[in-house]
C-alpha cells in the first residue's frame, strides 16, 4: 500500500511539475522575446544606414517606432487580456509579433521597416503584460513568488543576450536575420500556448466582461505615447523646440480629457478595488523608483566606463553587462529555492544591495581598481534581482482575479515611463554638471575635473530613489491571495 501511495504521489508531483512548466515557459519566452528584439535592434541600427543608405536620426526609427507602439498600447492591453481571456490574448500577441517579423525581414523600404516595427510592438504589448497575468491565474499562492522570480529573469536574459545575438547575426546573415530569429521562438511559444490552453478551457474566457469607455482608453493611450515620444526625442529636439512643447502639451490634453471623462464613467481605468489593495499601490511606487533609477543607470554606465575609464567598447559592454547578468542570476536562486525569504524582508535586502552599490560607485574615482566596480555593479544587480520579483508578487496577489489584467498593465506603463523618466533625469543632471560627456571626451589622458562630479551626482540620484523607497516598505502587507471576484 505504501509503494503504491508513494507511485501515486510521485506521479501527481510529476503532472503538476509538467502542468507548471508550460504557463512558465510561456510567459519566460514571452517576456523574453520582446525584450530581445528591443536590445538587438539597436547593434543593426549601423547596418541599416548602410543599407537604406539613410540618416542615423531616420533608422533609429526602427527601434523608436517598436517602443513608442509597445508602450502606447500596454495600458489597453490589460483590458483586452480582461476581455478575451489570456489564452486568446497571447496566442492573438504572438500572431501579431511573429507576422510582423516576418515582415520587417522583408522590408524594402525604411517606412515599411518603421511600420512594420509598429505593429510587432502592439502584439510585444500584449506579451509584455501577459505574465503576471498567468502566473496568478495558473500557479498556486505557495508556488507564485517562485514562477515570478523566474519569470523577471526572461527580461533581463533578452536585454543581455539581445546585443551578443543580434550583432553575431548581423555580422553573419545580415540584418534580417534579427527579425528572422524571433520565428522559431515565437512558433515554439504559439504551439505551447495551443496545447496549455486547450487543456484548460477556463483560460480562454474572459477575466471580466467590464470595459471602461472607449473615450477613456485612447485618451489613455494618447497621452502616455505623447509623453514617451517628447520624453525619448527630447534631447534631440530640444526640449524647448515646438514639437516636444507640442507633444507634451498634447499629452496634457489627453490626460485632462481622461480625467473628465472618468468623472462620470461606470468603468473606470483604474477599479477603486486596485487602489484599495494597499499592498499594490506601495509595490507599484517601489517599482517605479527603483526602475527610475535602473532605466537613467543603464544608460550612464557605458559613458561612465568608456569615456571616464578609459576602456575600450568591447571592454565596456562585458563590464556594463554584470549588473544584468547579476540581476538574472540572483532571481533564477530566488526560482529554485523551494521557499524563500518574506517580501518584505527580500525587499529590504535587496534595497541595502542597491545601496551598497551605490555607494560604492560614489566613492569611487579614476583610480579605483576595475574589479572594485564590478563588484559594485554586481551588488546593484543582485539588489534589482531580489525586490522586483517580490515585488512583482506582493502586488499582485492584492488585486482581485478580475482585475490583474488592467492592474499588470497599469503597473508595466508606469514602470516603462519610470524607466525613461530616470534616463531624462540622469541624462539631463550629466549633461549639466560634466558638459564634455557627450560631445566625443577623450577615452584617454586627462579626465575633465567636472566629469567625475558629474558621474557622482547621477550616483546619489540613484541612491537617493532606492533609499526613498524604504520607508515604504512599512505599507508593503502581503498577505494572502485574495480569491474573491470583483463585480461582473
Amino acid at each position: 500500500m505504501s509503494g503504491s501511495s508513494d507511485a501515486a504521489k510521485g506521479r501527481a508531483d510529476a503532472e503538476a511539475r509538467q502542468s507548471f512548466a508550460i504557463p512558465l515557459v510561456l510567459v519566460w519566452l514571452s517576456i523574453f522575446l520582446v525584450s530581445l528584439d528591443f536590445s538587438a535592434i539597436n547593434v543593426a541600427l549601423p547596418t541599416l544606414t548602410a543599407y537604406f543608405h539613410a540618416s542615423t536620426s531616420g533608422v533609429s526609427w526602427a527601434s523608436i517606432a517598436y517602443m513608442l507602439s509597445m508602450v502606447t498600447l500596454l495600458p489597453v492591453s490589460g483590458f483586452l487580456i480582461a476581455r478575451i481571456g489570456p489564452g486568446r490574448s497571447l496566442t492573438l500577441g504572438l500572431a501579431v509579433f511573429a507576422a510582423a517579423s516576418a515582415g520587417a525581414a522583408l522590408s524594402g523600404s525604411l517606412a515599411l521597416l518603421g511600420a512594420l516595427r509598429a505593429i510587432q510592438g502592439c502584439g510585444a504589448a500584449i506579451m509584455y503584460v501577459i505574465g503576471p497575468v498567468l502566473i496568478r491565474s495558473c500557479f498556486p499562492d505557495l508556488q507564485q513568488k517562485r514562477a515570478f522570480a523566474l519569470y523577471a529573469t526572461g527580461s533581463f536574459t533578452g536585454l543581455v543576450a539581445g546585443p551578443v545575438v543580434g550583432g553575431a547575426f548581423t555580422e553573419a546573415f545580415g540584418w534580417q536575420a534579427v527579425f528572422w530569429m524571433n520565428l522559431p521562438m515565437s512558433a515554439v511559444a504559439f504551439v505551447l500556448a495551443r496545447v496549455f490552453f486547450g487543456r484548460t478551457p477556463s483560460g480562454a474566457e474572459p477575466l471580466s466582461r467590464r470595459m471602461p469607455r472607449p473615450i477613456s482608453v485612447a485618451g489613455l493611450s494618447l497621452s502616455v505615447g505623447a509623453l514617451v515620444l517628447a520624453l525619448n526625442q527630447g534631447q534631440e529636439w530640444g526640449w524647448r523646440s515646438l514639437p516636444i512643447l507640442t507633444l507634451f502639451g498634447l499629452g496634457a490634453a489627453a490626460a485632462a480629457a481622461v480625467w473628465a471623462a472618468e468623472q462620470s464613467a461606470q468603468v473606470r481605468l483604474v477599479d477603486a478595488q486596485i487602489l484599495d489593495a494597499g499592498g499594490f499601490v506601495t509595490a507599484t511606487l517601489i517599482i517605479a523608483a527603483v526602475s527610475a533609477g535602473m532605466g537613467g543607470l543603464n544608460f550612464v554606465l557605458p559613458f561612465y566606463f568608456e569615456w571616464f575609464r578609459g576602456l575600450d567598447t568591447d571592454a565596456m559592454g562585458r563590464t556594463v553587462s554584470i549588473l544584468p547578468l547579476a540581476t538574472v542570476a540572483t532571481s533564477i536562486l530566488l526560482g529554485l529555492l523551494p521557499s524563500g525569504p518574506a517580501a518584505r524582508t527580500q525587499c529590504i535586502a535587496g534595497l541595502v544591495a542597491v545601496l551598497a552599490g551605490y555607494g560604492a560607485l560614489i566613492v569611487a574615482d579614476h583610480a579605483t581598481p576595475v574589479p572594485a566596480l564590478l563588484a559594485a555593479l554586481a551588488l546593484v544587480g543582485c539588489g534589482i534581482g531580489l525586490t522586483l520579483p517580490a515585488l512583482l508578487h506582493a502586488s499582485l496577489l492584492q488585486v482581485p482575479p478580475d482585475l490583474v489584467a488592467p492592474a499588470g498593465s497599469a503597473q508595466a506603463t508606469l514602470r516603462v515611463l519610470s524607466q525613461l523618466l530616470g534616463l531624462v533625469a540622469f541624462e539631463t543632471i550629466l549633461s549639466q554638471l560634466s558638459p564634455g560627456t557627450f560631445t566625443g571626451a577623450p577615452r584617454s589622458g586627462a579626465v575633465p575635473a567636472d566629469m567625475q562630479s558629474g558621474f557622482h551626482a547621477v550616483f546619489i540620484c540613484g541612491a537617493l530613489l532606492a533609499l526613498a523607497a524604504v520607508p515604504a516598505l512599512a505599507r508593503l502587507k502581503p498577505g494572502s491571495a485574495r480569491n474573491e471576484k470583483g463585480s461582473t
